[in-house]
């Protein structure tokens, strides 16, 4: 299957709870850094990219809570000044519906003036740029701040050795990672997140600024994730995931579909486990792939955000 190409979120507008839920939990955290980023850099346009935007509820909430972020710092900092404007560039793979999107950008407009009771407020540009965020999107130093929530966890593709020799799955009546499969299917899920993750870090240093909302895994399994370590969230994530495998099995037992082809349809979902940064034989590496790619973006710091032309 090409996912770039065919998967998306065809329900996300009704089934988006958890990452809003996990998204408010770490909001603070996020407001935080891009006031201080503005603190620092004090730009005239603030480019802002939301990566694996998907669309409904959630999609220009947290950018409004930004935007209302910045402006309360610039009118702390510097309170004579003009605001600056934003520039909000959304990103999902091509399949996503960014049409939904663009139809609610007048309520999203009407309620930024809300906020500031139809006073200060700053011009706000938004756009759409899809495609994989394991590849390119920006030109160099033209993003000051990145944000991801409940995206990387996504991987650029089925991972290779689910199969063996004879092409029979070795995950048999699983579509995703769980409690029966065998220890192979969980390192095959490993190898391409670390392959995926090292990809994402290396496009995203080039492309400046990056806050990562991640979605570790509590216990050592595939099907249970602690967002940012949001207990209440496991036992929701861990039934969803877990419908996923039981609701393949029952359209097997209901529509009388073949074992083998339910054999062939693998999730492209892995939720890391924090420890696993640092345990050997998995994504050990995966500390020094951060390292590097603070370094890169440190050796940065004093260049200025080129405009794009």
């Amino acid at each position: 299957m090409d996912i770039e190409r065919e998967l998306h979120m065809t329900d996300f507008a009704r089934n988006s709870s958890v990452q809003k839920k996990a998204s408010d939990k770490t909001k603070h955290i996020t407001l935080e850094t891009v006031q201080q980023l503005y603190k620092e850099t004090r730009p005239k346009s603030l480019k802002i990219a939301d990566l694996g935007c998907s669309s409904g509820p959630n999609t220009l909430s947290t950018i409004r809570d930004i935007i209302k972020a910045v402006k309360f710092a610039h009118h702390l900092e510097i309170p004579n000044q003009p605001l600056p404007e934003f520039s909000i560039l959304l990103n999902d793979l091509p399949s996503n519906d960014f049409n939904s999107i663009f139809k609610s950008l007048p309520d999203f407009h009407t309620k930024l003036k809300r906020d500031t009771n139809y006073g200060d407020c700053p011009s706000v540009f938004i756009a759409a740029n899809p495609g994989s965020f394991y590849g390119r999107l920006f030109p160099e130093k033209t993003i000051h701040f990145i944000y991801s929530s409940f995206s990387l966890h996504w991987l650029s593709k089925v991972p290779p050795g689910l199969y063996d020799d004879q092409g029979k799955s070795i995950n048999k009546g699983c579509i995703n990672i769980c409690s029966w499969s065998p220890e192979a299917v969980s390192k095959a899920y490993c190898s391409q997140f670390k392959e995926d993750f090292s990809m994402f870090l290396r496009f995203r240093s080039k492309e400046k600024k990056l806050f990562l909302l991640r979605t570790p895994r509590k216990i050592h399994s595939g099907l249970d994730i602690d967002p940012m370590h949001v207990p209440s969230l496991i036992s929701k994530a861990e039934i969803l995931m877990e419908l996923g495998n039981g609701s393949s099995i029952a359209v097997v037992r209901s529509f009388l579909m073949e074992a083998l082809r339910i054999d062939r349809l693998n999730h492209t979902a892995w939720f890391i486990l924090g420890k696993m940064f640092k345990a050997e034989g998995s994504v050990s590496s995966m500390q020094e792939a951060v390292e590097c790619f603070q370094a890169a973006v440190t050796l940065e710091e004093t260049m200025p955000v080129e405009p794009f032309r």
